[in-house]
């Protein structure tokens, strides 16, 4: 079986079971936000802050002499705080779901 082939299986199978992955997604994101503005204001709030704080302490403190320091450092903590994210969201997101997956065949 060459390469192409088997990504071409593995996309069929992924989109077979699509739902298995889109429901949790849309309830988690539903329950998160449920207080939409203030949950909303928090996931944007949290990076910020800790943007600006790295920014005074790289630029005041350590005297970083990179050109374009900030550019890196805003990128560097999306990037961070986004994959941090997604990987503990990730491990807890089918906890809850514990009971659904034990009587469906999961792929």
């Amino acid at each position: 079986m060459s390469f192409i082939t088997w990504m071409r299986h593995v996309v069929r199978v992924l989109w077979r079971y699509r739902d298995l992955v889109r429901i949790p997604v849309s309830k988690k994101i539903k329950v998160r936000f449920m207080g939409a503005t203030p949950g909303f204001a928090r996931t944007l709030l949290n990076p910020l802050i800790l943007i600006l704080v790295y920014l005074a302490g790289f630029t005041h403190v350590f005297r970083a002499v990179l050109p374009d320091f900030t550019l890196f450092l805003v990128t560097g903590i999306v990037h961070w705080t986004l994959f941090g994210n997604v990987v503990v969201q990730a491990s807890e997101l089918r906890v809850p779901d514990a009971p659904l997956i034990k009587k469906i065949r999961f792929p």
